[in-house]
């Protein structure tokens, strides 16, 4: 699982995205980028599931994603 942080691109930030967007946490259109509106809604969905809010889809929060049906990269 690799973490997804401000930059990065690929198959596996567009999929962090959908979720985000399924979740109801991001709300423009998936773009395969970890751009400053994947970073805001990662940071809302942190917050919201009470996890360190730093805006990276690290180890906690693919956990917690996971947890919600988020599949393992």
């Amino acid at each position: 699982m690799r973490v997804l942080r401000a930059g990065y691109s690929g198959s596996d930030v567009t999929l962090w995205q959908q979720f985000l967007v399924g979740q109801e946490f991001l709300h423009v259109p998936v773009t395969g980028v970890y751009d400053a509106d994947t970073i805001q809604a990662t940071k809302d969905f942190q917050q919201f599931y009470d996890l360190d809010v730093d805006g990276t889809a690290g180890t906690f929060t693919q956990g917690q994603a996971m947890a919600l049906g988020f599949p393992l990269l």
